[in-house]
């Protein structure tokens, strides 16, 4: 445990070097590149859920639920965690943060992995794209929404936030019709299992090709509220459990918040509000989308 815990500080620092800004996290260890993007750093007209966020950060509290494939929950402040979770923890309370389970408000559940090549992984990021830019268009622009959401009409336009998943095995999903051409040959290149790594987030950039592994994990808050974020971990050679528990837990760190200013943090919000209005004007001088 002693060489995990070396090997994450030393794979937080690297990772902070060139992230000053509102991308998402990217973090080199010497096994692999990890990539986190966080719920907290979405756009959502449910701004008590980013208050909670932004609350739980600066009392540097935070709740971590780690979700297996049989939907076991295992928590950051229970006394018998072990592998990456336990290594995270302990790291992140030597920078003084509490895993709390009294109203810590800054909640993630961290889903199971699902695992690919990165050249899957290069069509995913394709799908994902055309994933984000569909649910903008299906629930109106980003001014709708916190105008709707302020009246509280929610059930006019709250998505239920997920993945593909089962809906897309059956054919092209209902969200990405009308897109354009290309969608079926996108979807059709991925296995159908691994469409539930499509997650309603702006997706990670650049060629996965070269990675021989890549696991992807969903990141939601507690309950259904809004938003999505990721964990991405792109193997340099072959995927090994300490390969898995370093990467993990710099992943972890990250997600909570540990090395990110809350500066970043809203940044990252308006970026991801600026895109979103972008996609919507666009959508609307197409035709496709209606501004009543």
């Amino acid at each position: 445990m002693k060489t995990l815990t070396s090997t994450l500080v030393t794979a937080t620092i690297v990772g902070m070097i060139g992230t000053a800004s509102a991308e998402p996290m990217e973090i080199e260890t010497p096994d692999a590149k990890v990539i986190v993007i966080r719920p907290s750093e979405q756009w959502t007209a449910n701004q008590g859920l980013l208050d909670d966020y932004d609350a739980g950060q600066k009392k540097k509290k935070y709740l971590l639920i780690v979700r297996d494939q049989n939907g076991k929950n295992t928590f950051a402040n229970s006394s018998d965690i072990s592998g990456w979770l336990k290594a995270a923890v302990s790291n992140m309370e030597g920078a003084g943060w509490e895993a709390s389970g009294w109203l810590p408000k800054n909640v993630s559940i961290i889903g199971p992995s699902t695992s690919m090549t990165g050249t899957q992984f290069n069509g995913i990021i394709g799908v994902q794209e055309r994933y984000y830019k569909s649910l903008i268009a299906k629930v109106g622009s980003p001014e709708m929404q916190k105008s709707a959401f302020n009246r509280g009409v929610v059930a006019g336009y709250v998505l239920t936030i997920g993945t593909l998943g089962l809906g897309a095995k059956m054919g092209i999903p209902t969200e990405l019709l009308g897109l354009g051409t290309g969608v079926a040959e996108q979807i059709g290149a991925i296995p159908p299992a691994l469409l539930t790594a499509v997650s309603p987030n702006w997706p990670a950039s650049g060629d996965f090709s070269q990675y021989p592994v890549v696991d992807v994990r969903q990141v939601t808050p507690q309950g259904s509220r809004g938003v999505v974020g990721q964990i991405i971990i792109a193997y340099k050679g072959g995927k090994t459990p300490q390969a898995e528990e370093t990467a993990m837990a710099a992943a972890a760190r990250a997600l909570v918040g540990v090395d990110r200013p809350l500066e970043d943090v809203e940044k990252a919000r308006t970026e991801d509000y600026n895109r979103r209005v972008t996609i919507w004007n666009e959508c609307v001088a197409s035709g496709k989308c209606k501004t009543e």
